[in-house]
């Protein structure tokens, strides 16, 4: 679980971050983890793969899916997977907003056990006392092979 930060949210950013170090499972093949590990062959950017996120709504978008690692003034590494390009229309289209808990599941689908990514907005009690009505997809293709990319708290 992740609640929605600042960046998370704003359409300048457009983007949103899976801190590696509050990630419960890895969730990437090793050569998928291999090839986002690396830059574009121009070097100035970090490799994306396209995947499909699953959005609260049902409706199912693409974006890419990036690995930035970024260094601190300790030394050591802060690395994040990172849902970027049409995060904004994810936002807009699910009226995500700054504070929401969410969760983030990946799941493989079909023969070649496609990447694919869940996106749950969790129901806040408050939402709830207030009559708040929220949409949800089942995904089920047969392999039952999903892997929570939960957040610990």
């Amino acid at each position: 679980e992740k609640r929605l930060t600042r960046t998370d949210t704003q359409f300048a950013q457009n983007r949103f971050s899976i801190p590696v170090n509050q990630m419960e499972e890895e969730f990437l093949l090793p050569e998928e983890l291999e090839f986002l590990k690396n830059h574009t062959p121009d070097g100035a950017h970090w490799n994306t793969m396209e995947v499909k996120i699953i959005e609260p709504s049902g409706k199912v978008e693409k974006v890419g899916l990036s690995r930035w690692e970024m260094r601190k003034e300790s030394g050591k590494p802060s690395v994040s997977y990172v849902l970027k390009g049409d995060w904004k229309k994810v936002l807009t289209e699910n009226r995500l907003q700054e504070g929401q808990m969410v969760q983030l599941w990946a799941i493989r689908i079909g023969i070649n056990e496609e990447l694919c990514f869940a996106f749950v907005v969790l129901r806040l009690r408050e939402q709830e006392e207030e009559g708040s009505t929220c949409k949800t997809s089942n995904v089920d293709n047969g392999t039952n092979n999903s892997t929570p990319v939960n957040f610990m708290c």
